[in-house]
């Protein structure tokens, strides 16, 4: 195999488990054997490629991954009540199917079922109305029974 086709072979690699799982860490390795396959296209020894494929990827690492991280990472965060003001379901009315225990419900809504929590106790089949969601689970609903919910308003 010649010394070009190899470092791309490596490069690729490298490339491709970052797309695959992406760290943000083997990418500036893809750099450093891009860096080794010019010197060998430059005729330069094996040694001389290794010291530019290990001095190119760590060097990129230690001084592009904190910025790149902080660009492409993403922010993450709870999310609450007010980050889904127009969710579908706010408002909604359905049954609930069953206790799940821990305080926790199935309600079917338009066909759907849906995890749900209530302040109070409630039994198996009567009318509830979504009033919310729980902190950081905008799957899991709160829910209120139907003449509880009409009285409120």
């Amino acid at each position: 195999m010649s010394g070009p086709l190899f470092w791309l072979i490596v490069a690729l690699v490298f490339l491709g488990i970052e797309l695959a799982a992406p760290h943000l860490v083997l990418i500036f390795f893809a750099v450093g054997a891009l860096g080794a396959l010019c010197a060998d296209v430059l005729h330069a020894s094996v040694a001389v490629q290794l010291v530019i494929f290990l001095l190119i990827s760590f060097s990129s690492l230690l001084l592009l991954r904190k910025r790149l991280r902080s660009i492409f990472g993403g922010k993450s965060r709870k999310t609450t009540d007010r980050d889904v003001p127009d969710h579908p379901l706010l408002g909604r009315q359905g049954v609930l199917r069953q206790e799940l225990g821990s305080g926790l419900y199935e309600v079917e809504i338009d066909g759907s079922f849906w995890r749900a929590r209530s302040a109070s106790p409630l039994a198996s089949g009567c009318r509830v109305t979504v009033t919310g969601f729980e902190d950081g689970d905008p799957l899991l609903v709160r829910v209120e029974p139907l003449q509880s919910f009409e009285q409120k308003k």
